[in-house]
């Protein structure tokens, strides 16, 4: 329900690039949790995106990664 953008769409060289989106599993009021199992190659960039992003724009959030 949350999406969070954290990176805009844009076009280089004629190619267009999506946007990169950050979609948590749970949104409260001041926090976000992240729930992973077993992360891809792909999650430490998106959650170090995401923590520069709060950094910016949500600053006393908290976000919290639980690891099952």
């Amino acid at each position: 329900m949350h999406r969070y953008e954290l990176l805009p769409a844009f076009t280089f060289h004629n190619k267009k690039h999506r946007p990169m989106t950050y979609l948590p599993d749970f949104v409260g009021n001041g926090f976000i949790i992240e729930c992973k199992g077993f992360p891809n190659e792909a999650w430490p960039l998106r959650e170090k995106l995401f923590n520069y992003y709060l950094y910016l724009h949500e600053p006393k959030t908290a976000f919290y990664v639980v690891h099952t």
